[in-house]
């Protein structure tokens, strides 16, 4: 069994509590007077990118729980990673977006260099705390200046020297390949620490993607390869849309929009070499930014379409030539890891792909199965957007490379820390903060792994509980009043997934979907979870609303004389209170009280404010409430 720590979404702001600290619309609360932001909220707060001191907490408290224990036969506690001096952690991904939102907007700095601080920050900060583990580092689009720019028609023609991507000249201290893109030479730069060989270096600054082959702490020994991937040449929102020229090994350079920065050949040729070296390699993970899928608010596309086809294509190919292989000992290690980031939340998708020949080949004895492909989506590190800041420690088998499970640690900002440091007190990034606990993702759902099979299971059970709900609102309707949303409790499993999706934040989302009823919200996430496309999900509600549509609008006559009658009993209510009311008013002349809005500190905790009404008291001195008073006040405002 090993272990290996998932972060995602750092977005390191070194401004934050500054006039530039990036911002989630107004951003006021980012940026207070007199350092009131660092001083009250020293560990970041929700619509602000991350503190230095968020990063720091974050690492300190993966490092400790690093070595997680269970329970034995004999109900003792036994290590099962303890590896000595040595971190238990095996190695790190973060998939993207190390750099904080709007580095473009910055002024009196370079947004080009002060970019490429921040991502050797980023990578020397988690170095120091997990000294010689292997770092896995992916491109995102906020590691770019400006958002999602990746000019992938511009090279370097270098032959002996290093582009200096600060100053824009060529230097002569270190080598670069020609061709190499001056925007990921940047990034490459703040990278620097994480890369293991000049190969990685190289291929990097050519394309944004590299790949790492890990070996696991196992016996006999195995080897996981890892793809890093450039998902942001594939984004829906990419720039600039220009046709993209791919470098030959001749220098000429050739246009190949279906292929930018050559990736999916370079993609075919890895898992080729992994399918020839299958007796060392146990697993590959590929490991991007952006999901090949759908957003979860918006629900629109986040990939262009062809690029989808033609990633999947590969993967199907290449998943079928696993599966068509008799010999056990001649199979490729199969893709059982895919880990994402960007949303900022926690989510998974189960994706099933079949290109436009499979119809054909379905009634063919040489027809090959549909791809069936989960992918798991982590959570952010920066609270901007409402989740709470989390990071993951994944378990999986260093044999076979099957991902287990999955904990997530969580900073809940509604409890840390909402108060300056006292004094003499340690610096706010030195606090000792305590970090949330979840059940495994695995032990969350009562799966056994993380595979397919085990996200299929899932999405039964949500199914299952969607059509409960289906059959309760129809039962309403037929006893003619409104229906009820089902009360939330620990048991359900929409209610838990719906949790962990905003890491327990009790912000609520800015998504465009809060409105929704508890049924259509759903419809909404059961058609997201399995979406390609936003084709396929605007297909798939369609179909589940029209099927709730035909059990739910029809109602029995009786149900809607009740309806109406209760109507009609309410109105005559109100009308005879307004009535009684008005004839007081009459008769008593209403008396004048004066109220003051306490302060923040004055309110109790449950929320109630009670004012009294006392005279006889010297001037300035608080007045005495006791059962009896209580009781007065209680009496007058009858």
């Amino acid at each position: 069994m090993g272990l290996f720590l998932w972060l995602s979404d750092l977005h390191l702001d070194p401004l934050y509590g500054t006039t530039y600290a990036a911002s989630h619309q107004s951003g006021e609360n980012c940026r207070l007077a007199g350092n009131e932001t660092l001083l009250h909220y020293p560990l970041g707060r929700v619509g602000c990118d991350s503190p230095p001191s968020l990063l720091d907490s974050s690492l300190r408290s993966a490092a400790g729980n690093a070595k997680i224990y269970h329970t034995g036969i004999n109900g003792s506690e036994e290590n099962r990673y303890d590896r000595g001096d040595k971190s238990s952690i095996e190695f790190i991904v973060v998939t993207g977006d190390f750099s904080r939102h709007s580095m473009e907007k910055v002024r009196g700095r370079d947004p080009i260099a002060f970019a490429e601080s921040v991502l050797s920050s980023c990578i020397g900060s988690i170095a120091s705390a997990f000294p010689g583990v292997p770092i896995v580092p992916v491109l995102g689009n906020n590691d770019l200046v400006p958002d999602y720019y990746l000019d992938t028609t511009t090279t370097i023609a270098t032959t002996d020297t290093d582009y200096n991507s600060t100053s824009g000249e060529v230097d002569d201290e270190n080598y670069l390949p020609p061709n190499s893109n001056p925007m990921l030479v940047m990034v490459q730069n703040g990278f620097q620490e994480s890369f293991l060989s000049d190969e990685e270096i190289q291929t990097f600054a050519r394309g944004g993607y590299f790949s790492r082959v890990i070996e696991t702490a196992s016996d006999p020994p195995s080897s996981i390869l890892i793809l890093s991937l450039n998902t942001i040449i594939y984004s829906v929102k990419h720039e600039p849309h220009e046709p993209t020229l791919v470098p030959e090994s001749d220098g000429e350079e050739t246009g190949d929009d279906d292929d930018p920065l050559g990736q999916f050949d370079w993609i075919e040729s890895q898992l080729e070499a992994a399918a020839a070296n299958h007796s060392n390699i146990s697993a590959v993970y590929m490991v991007g930014h952006i999901a090949p899928s759908i957003g979860s608010y918006r629900h629109s596309d986040l990939w262009q379409q062809r690029y989808i086809d033609r990633y999947f294509s590969i993967l199907k190919a290449y998943t079928s030539r696993s599966s068509a292989t008799t010999n056990a000992d001649s199979h490729p290690p199969p893709i059982l890891g895919n880990l994402y980031g960007h949303v900022h939340t926690e989510e998974f998708r189960l994706l099933t792909y079949q290109d436009e020949d499979d119809d054909d080949e379905n009634n063919s004895s040489n027809s090959t199965p549909a791809l069936v492909l989960p992918l798991h989506v982590a959570a952010s590190l920066t609270p901007i957007y409402g989740a709470n800041p989390s990071y993951r420690i994944v378990e999986f088998d260093n044999g076979s490379g099957t991902l287990l499970d999955y904990t997530t640690y969580y900073l809940d900002l509604d409890r840390f820390p909402v108060e300056s440091p006292s004094e003499g007190d340690d610096s706010p990034s030195a606090k000792n903060v305590s970090w949330t606990k979840l059940p495994g993702f695995a032990e969350t759902y009562g799966v056994p792994d993380l595979s397919a099979d085990s996200l299929e299971r899932i999405l039964e059970r949500l199914e299952g509980e969607l059509q409960a709900s289906i059959r309760a609102e129809e039962k309403a309707v037929e006893l003619g009043r409104e229906f009820a949303a089902h009360t939330k409790d620990s048991s359900r499993l929409w209610d838990i997934f719906l949790k962990r999706q905003m890491v327990y934040s009790s912000t609520p989302d800015d998504g465009d979907d809060e409105n929704n009823g508890e049924i259509d919200t759903m419809i909404d996430w059961l058609c997201t979870l399995r979406a390609v496309s936003k084709e396929s999900y605007t297909l798939c509600v369609e179909g589940k609303q029209s099927a709730v549509a035909a059990v739910t609008t029809t109602a029995p006559s009786g149900g809607v004389l009740l309806f109406l009658f209760a109507g009609m009993a309410i109105a005559i209510s109100v009308v005879l209170v307004l009535v009684l009311f008005a004839g007081k008013q009459f008769r008593t002349r209403p008396k004048r009280r004066h109220y003051r809005r306490p302060s923040q500190g004055e309110l109790p905790t449950d929320g109630v404010v009670v004012v009294p009404t006392i005279t006889g008291a010297a001037a300035g001195d608080p007045p005495e409430v006791n059962a009896g008073t209580i009781g007065a006040i209680e009496r007058e405002l009858t």
